[in-house]
C-alpha cells in the first residue's frame, strides 16, 4: 500500500462509480424541492362554521353547536375539540392527531353534517368545514401575489369580470389553495318599516316579516303519486318572483274592513350589503385578486406559472381594464433565499480556504470537496424522498452540517494519512451518534413547540447520517486511487519538537490541577452557575420547613445583605443569561422577515365600523405622502379591530422605517380618535391605557354551562372575601385580551303594574322590539338574473337612548300609545341595570370553561397562596364532573406553565450518556464527556449577555447543536486514548501520560474541526442581529465552541489525571 492510502475490501473504483451515480440523481432532484422562506408545516386541524342571524350565545350553543359536536365526536382521529358559540355564529375547531388524513377527514365530517342539516333550525346556515391551511392561519400577507383591477364601470361590475376571466383559469393551476376577489359588496333588498304610522295603525314589524316570508318561501304541500306503479314525488309551490314594484303591492294585513300593502307601511330599496370589514391597498378601494398558496408547493415556481396565466388573461380582457400587480412575497423570498445561498457558499469557501491553508496540498482539498459535493447532494434524494421543504431552518441544517462533514473528513483523512487504517470511524460513528441523540429530542417536544425546529433537526440529521457511508467508503476509495502521503520534512520534525516541549509543561500543569482537583471542579461549577438567585424571598406556608427557611434564607437580613453576594458569587454566568438583557427570559421570535411596520387600531366597544375605518383611512391619507413606500395594505377587520401593514423600498429598509415609526406615534397621540400601538423596528408604542388591567385567574369547567356558571360565582364570592382582591369579572376570554361587554338586562318584577295597565310580558317584548333599531333577514328573491336576500329593517339609523324606552307611553297592547289617558311607562312595572358579561360560550373537549378575572394587591406569592386556597375551597364543594384550578403561568426560561426547555436539555444529556456507554463500553468515560456540555453553555451564557441578544428559536438551535458538536473533541481523545491503554497494556506508565499522548494526536484535528465549524458560521454574522435566526444560532455556537477548545485543556484531564500502573512490569 502506498503512503496515506487505505486499502478498502470493495474495490475503489467501483465505490467512486456507484457513489457518482448516487450523485447524478441527486443533482437531477434539485429542480423538484419546495423553496419557501419559512415551513408551510401547519398543526392538522379543520374548523366547522354556522351561523343563525338573531341568535342570543345560549341558543346559538343549544341548537347549533351542540349537535354539531356529537356528530363530529363520532369520527376517529381527533385529538382535541373546542368550539366557540356567539351571537349567531358558531365555530368548532377539532386538533387532528398525526395519524388522520386531513383530507379524508373533511370527506367524512361532511357527508355527516350533510345528513345533520336537516335537524337543524330552519334559519341557520349550511354548515361549512374547512382546514386550516397557512394562508387561514396566517392573514392576507401569506397570499403570494395582490393584483388590484381597474376598469370601466362600477366595481361591482368589475368585480364580475374579475370572477368570470379570473377564477376559472386559476383555478387549474396545481399548487394554488385559494383564490379571494375582493372589493365589490353584493346587494340586498331592505324593507324599510315606516314605524310612527305602524305605531299609530298598531302593526307590529312580526306582520310584516309574516307576510313577506309567506310570499317569498317554498311551500312544500306534500307527496303525490306520479305513475300508475305507485312512485311518489314531493309537490311544493315554487317562489313568487316579483319585482321589488310588485313588492310593494302586498297584501300585508287587514285592519277593520281594509287591506294594507307593504307600500303604505314600509318603504323597499336595493342596496349594497353592509361591509363588514375593508381591505385596502395603498389607500385605494379596487377590486383585489390574492392567491394562496397550498402546503408543500414550490412558491417560486408556483408563482411564475400564475403571472404567465395572469399576463395572457389580462391581454383577452376588454379595452380599459388594467391589471396591477400590488404585492409578491416571492420577492421577498428570492431576495432572502439568495442571501442564504451567498452566506451558505461564502461559508464553505471559507472552510476549503482553511483547509487548503492547513493542509497545502491540492489534492488533500479536492478530495474534501469531492466528499462534500457527495454528501449534499447524496441529502439532495432524501430530502425530496421525506418531502422536506428548503426553508430558512432547513438551510441553516444544512449550513450547519456543512461543518460537521467537513469536520468528519478532516479527522479521517487524517487518521488515515497518518496511520493508514480507518481506526477513527468508531470515534466518528460515537460523536454522530451524539449528534443525533441530542436533536433527537425535537421529536419529544409538542407538535406546535416543534414546528419550525423539525425541518432544521431533519435536515441535519440527513446529513450526518449519509455522512457515514461517505466517511467509511468514498473517502478511503478516493485516497486509495489519489493518495495523499504526509510529508516529513524539516516542518513535520519541528512540529514534533514542539510537541515534546508542550508535553512536559503540560503535564507539570495537569499535575498541579490533579493536586487541587475538588478546587478545580468547584470553580467550573461556580463558573456555570447555580440557580440560587430563584430561590424564593418568603414562603408563606405554615410547615416546619417553610418556618425554618423563612428564618434563614427568607429573613431580612439574608435578602438585605446576603443574598446579592451569595447570587453573584454562586449564580455565576447562569444568573448574567436569566437575569441580564433580553437573555432567557425572552424566546422572542426570531424569523427573518421583510422590514414591515405595523399599525395596530383598536377601538372600545360601541363603535361603529365607519368610525373605524374613518380612522383608518386618515393614516392611509398620511401614509400616501411618503414616496419611501413600497406598498402598505390596511386591513378593517371589524369595529373595535384595524391594522396596517408597511413595507419599504429596498434602498429605504434600515433607517427610514424608525424615522416614520416616530411620525406615526406623534400622528397617533395628537389624534385621540382610538388606542394606537406603532411596532415591527426599534421598542414598540402603545397610548392604550387599560383600565381593566388582570393579574389573575382561577378556570371552572364542567360539563353544565349553568352550573358552571354557578360555581364561577361562588369562585367570585370567596375572592370577594379578601380585601387585596379587586375588579372581579366572569367570561370567556382570556385575561391578555379581555375586553369589557355590557349589556342592559330589564327585570319585569311588579306584576300588580302589568296588570292594571292590561298588558303582558309578550307585549313588553314587542313593544322593546319596535323602540330599537333592529333588522332581521326572512328570505331571498330573483332580482334581475341575482338572488339578493331581504331585510326588513325598523327604526333604521335610530338609537333610542335607555331613558326614551323606560319613560315612552306603553299601551296595553304593547304600542306607544297614542292617548296620554290609556298608557303606562315601563318604568312603572321594572327595573334595568347595566351588567358587564364577556362575550360567548366556550367549550373545550366538549366541557365549558369559564375564567373568573381578577386584580390582586399584593406578592406574587401572597396572591398564589389566596388563590390555592379559593382552589381548594370551591374544590371540596364541587360534584365529580366539574373542577376549579389556576392557569399555568411563565417562568424564567421561556415556557408556559412548566420548565419544557430546562428538561429537553436535561433528557438530551441522558440521551448522549446512554449512547457513549454503550460505544465506549463504560459507565464512567461517559461523564466526562456528558461535562463538556454544560462547560461550553458558558460560553452561551456569556454570548447572549455581552451581545444582549434575545433568546429565540435560534438561540435553543445552538444549545441542541453544542450538544452534540463539543461531544466530538472529547470521544476522539477517548477514543484514543482507549487505543493507547491496549497498545501499551505491557508498560508501566501513568494516565497523565497516556492522556498527554492522546491529546497531543487529536488537539490538531479537533481545533482544526472547531475552527473550521467557527469560520463556517462567520458569514452568517455579517448581517449583525437583524438577520434574527442566523445571528441567534452562530453567536450561540460559536460563543459554546470557543469553551469547548478551553474545556478540553482544563476540565477533560481532570477526568484522566490519577496515576494508574499496570500489572506487568517492564517497558517496550
Amino acid at each position: 500500500m502506498k503512503d496515506g492510502a487505505a486499502k478498502i475490501k470493495i474495490p475503489a473504483f467501483s465505490v467512486i462509480i456507484v457513489f457518482f451515480a448516487l450523485c447524478v440523481v441527486g443533482a437531477s432532484l434539485v429542480p423538484f424541492l419546495s423553496l419557501q422562506l419559512l415551513p408551510s408545516r401547519t398543526l392538522a386541524s379543520a374548523t366547522v362554521h354556522c351561523y343563525m342571524p338573531n341568535a342570543t350565545p345560549e341558543t346559538t350553543e343549544l341548537e347549533l353547536t351542540t349537535p354539531i359536536e356529537d356528530v363530529l365526536s363520532r369520527i376517529k382521529g381527533i385529538k382535541s375539540m373546542n368550539s366557540l358559540s356567539w351571537s349567531g355564529t358558531s365555530y368548532v375547531n377539532m386538533a387532528l392527531d398525526k395519524w388522520t388524513d386531513p383530507e379524508m377527514f373533511r370527506f367524512e365530517a361532511a357527508t355527516l353534517l350533510r345528513q345533520l342539516t336537516d335537524k337543524l333550525p330552519e334559519n341557520a346556515s349550511y354548515p361549512t368545514i374547512y382546514l386550516n391551511r397557512p394562508a387561514e392561519n396566517s392573514g392576507s400577507n401569506r397570499a403570494i401575489l395582490q393584483y388590484s383591477i381597474n376598469g370601466p364601470g362600477s366595481v361591482a361590475e368589475i368585480a364580475a369580470r374579475v370572477e368570470e376571466s379570473f377564477r376559472p383559469a386559476l383555478s387549474s393551476i396545481d399548487g394554488i389553495y385559494d383564490i379571494s376577489i375582493s372589493g365589490a359588496r353584493p346587494r340586498r333588498l331592505e324593507v324599510i318599516c315606516r314605524d310612527a304610522v305602524m305605531r299609530q295603525l298598531g302593526i307590529g314589524r312580526n306582520e310584516i316579516a309574516g307576510s313577506l316570508q309567506r310570499a317569498l318561501s317554498t311551500a312544500h304541500i306534500g307527496t303525490a303519486a306520479w305513475d300508475e306503479t305507485g312512485g311518489r314525488s314531493n309537490i311544493i309551490i315554487k317562489q313568487t318572483e316579483m319585482t321589488p314594484a310588485e313588492l310593494l303591492e302586498l297584501p300585508v294585513t287587514i285592519k277593520g274592513k281594509r287591506i294594507f300593502r307593504l307600500s303604505e307601511l314600509a318603504e323597499v330599496e336595493v342596496v349594497p350589503t353592509p361591509a363588514s370589514s375593508y381591505y385596502r391597498i395603498n389607500g385605494q378601494n379596487r377590486v383585489s385578486l390574492g392567491i394562496y398558496p397550498e402546503e408543500h408547493v414550490n412558491t417560486l415556481v408556483l408563482a411564475g406559472q400564475i403571472k404567465e396565466e395572469i399576463t395572457r388573461i389580462g391581454s383577452t380582457l376588454p379595452p380599459g381594464y388594467r391589471v396591477a400587480e400590488q404585492y409578491d412575497a416571492t420577492e421577498f423570498i428570492k431576495e432572502e433565499l439568495s442571501k442564504i445561498y451567498l452566506r451558505t457558499g461564502l461559508s464553505v469557501v471559507v472552510l476549503l480556504v482553511f483547509v487548503f491553508i492547513l493542509a497545502r496540498r491540492v489534492r488533500y482539498l479536492l478530495i474534501i470537496i469531492a466528499g462534500l459535493a457527495a454528501n449534499v447532494l447524496l441529502s439532495f434524494i432524501f430530502y425530496y424522498f421525506l418531502g422536506l421543504e428548503i426553508h430558512l431552518y432547513s438551510m441553516a441544517g444544512v449550513t450547519i452540517s456543512l461543518g460537521l462533514i467537513i469536520d468528519n473528513m478532516i479527522v479521517i483523512v487524517d487518521d488515515i494519512r497518518h496511520t493508514g487504517k480507518n481506526r477513527i470511524f468508531a470515534a466518528i460513528l460515537a460523536s454522530t451518534l451524539t449528534a443525533l441523540g441530542a436533536l433527537s429530542v425535537i421529536f419529544f417536544l409538542e407538535e406546535q413547540q416543534q414546528a419550525n425546529l423539525l425541518d432544521f433537526a431533519i435536515a441535519i440529521m440527513i446529513s450526518l447520517l449519509v455522512s457515514l457511508p461517505v466517511a467509511y467508503l468514498l473517502i478511503p476509495a478516493l485516497l486509495e486511487k489519489f493518495p495523499v502521503p504526509v510529508r516529513r520534512n524539516r516542518v513535520y520534525f519541528k512540529r514534533k519538537r514542539g510537541s515534546v516541549r508542550f508535553s512536559r509543561w503540560y503535564r507539570r500543569q495537569i499535575a498541579f490541577m490533579a493536586r487541587f482537583r475538588l478546587a478545580f471542579i468547584f470553580f467550573f461549577v461556580l463558573l456555570f452557575g447555580l440557580p440560587v438567585f430563584l430561590l424564593p424571598e418568603e414562603i408563606e406556608k405554615e410547615t416546619i420547613w417553610a418556618k425554618l427557611y423563612n428564618k434563614t434564607l427568607g429573613s431580612d437580613t439574608y435578602s438585605q445583605h446576603i443574598r446579592p453576594v451569595v447570587n453573584k458569587i454562586f449564580g455565576g454566568t447562569l444568573r448574567l443569561f436569566v437575569e441580564g438583557g433580553k437573555g432567557g427570559a425572552n424566546y422572542g421570535n426570531d424569523n427573518e422577515q421583510r422590514t414591515t411596520l405595523h399599525v395596530n387600531i383598536t377601538m372600545p366597544n360601541g363603535a361603529t365600523l365607519e368610525q373605524m375605518n374613518a380612522v383608518t383611512e386618515e393614516f392611509e391619507q398620511y401614509l400616501r405622502g411618503f414616496p419611501q413606500l413600497d406598498v402598505f395594505t390596511a386591513s378593517v377587520s371589524g369595529p373595535n379591530q384595524a391594522r396596517i401593514a408597511i413595507y419599504f423600498k429596498e434602498a429605504y429598509e434600515h433607517g427610514f422605517p424608525f424615522h416614520l415609526k416616530q411620525l406615526l406615534e406623534s400622528k397617533a397621540i395628537l389624534s385621540g380618535a382610538a388606542d394606537f400601538g406603532v411596532y415591527g423596528v426599534g421598542q414598540g408604542f402603545s397610548n392604550a391605557l387599560r383600565m381593566e388591567n388582570f393579574d389573575s385567574s382561577i378556570t371552572v369547567k364542567g360539563y353544565n354551562y349553568d352550573q358552571v356558571y354557578e360555581y364561577a360565582s361562588l369562585v367570585r364570592d370567596s375572592l370577594m372575601q379578601y380585601a387585596r382582591v379587586k375588579d372581579i369579572v366572569i367570561t370567556t376570554q382570556d385575561r391578555w385580551s379581555y375586553r369589557s361587554h355590557y349589556e342592559f338586562e330589564i327585570d319585569v318584577n311588579r306584576p300588580q303594574a302589568l296588570a292594571l295597565a292590561g298588558t303582558n310580558k309578550s307585549r313588553i317584548t314587542s313593544y322593546l322590539g319596535s323602540a330599537t333599531e333592529h333588522y332581521s333577514t326572512i328570505g331571498a328573491m330573483i332580482l334581475e338574473n341575482e338572488r339578493v336576500p331581504v331585510i326588513v329593517r325598523s327604526n333604521k339609523g335610530q338609537v333610542a337612548p335607555v331613558w326614551n324606552i323606560m319613560n315612552a307611553p306603553v299601551s296595553g297592547n304593547g304600542q306607544v300609545a297614542g292617548n296620554p289617558n290609556t298608557f303606562t311607562r315601563l318604568g312603572n312595572m321594572s327595573v334595568i341595570e347595566k351588567h358587564k358579561v364577556g362575550e360567548g360560550i366556550y367549550k373545550e373537549n366538549r366541557e365549558y370553561l369559564l375564567n373568573v378575572h381578577y386584580l390582586f394587591i399584593g406578592t406574587y406569592t401572597l396572591n398564589a397562596l389566596v388563590k390555592e386556597k379559593v382552589v381548594n375551597s370551591v374544590n371540596e364543594m364541587l360534584p365529580f364532573g366539574y373542577k376549579a384550578y389556576s392557569p399555568g403561568g411563565r417562568n424564567p426560561f421561556g415556557g408556559d406553565g412548566d420548565y419544557r426547555y430546562l428538561w429537553m436539555l436535561l433528557l438530551v444529556l441522558c440521551i448522549i450518556y446512554a449512547i457513549c456507554a454503550i460505544l465506549l463500553e463504560s459507565l464512567l468515560q461517559p461523564l466526562a464527556v456528558i461535562c463538556m456540555i454544560p462547560f461550553s453553555f458558558i460560553g452561551v451564557f456569556l454570548t447572549f449577555y455581552w451581545l444582549n441578544l434575545s433568546f429565540g428559536q435560534g438561540g435553543y438551535a445552538s444549545l441542541l447543536m453544542l450538544s452534540g458538536l463539543v461531544t466530538n473533541a472529547a470521544l476522539y481523545i477517548i477514543n484514543d486514548i482507549n487505543f493507547l491503554r491496549k497498545k501499551h497494556s505491557k508498560r508501566i506508565i501513568s494516565a497523565r501520560d497516556i492522556f498527554v499522548e492522546a491529546y497531543n494526536h487529536k488537539i490538531i484535528p479537533v481545533s482544526i474541526t472547531t475552527a473550521s465549524a467557527i469560520l463556517g458560521l462567520l458569514p452568517f454574522m455579517l448581517a449583525g442581529e437583524e438577520s434574527g435566526f442566523w445571528f441567534t444560532l452562530s453567536a450561540g455556537t460559536i460563543g459554546g465552541l470557543v469553551f469547548s477548545v478551553a474545556g478540553v485543556y482544563l476540565l477533560l484531564p481532570l477526568f484522566f489525571s490519577k496515576k494508574q500502573r499496570s500489572q506487568k512490569t517492564g517497558y517496550d
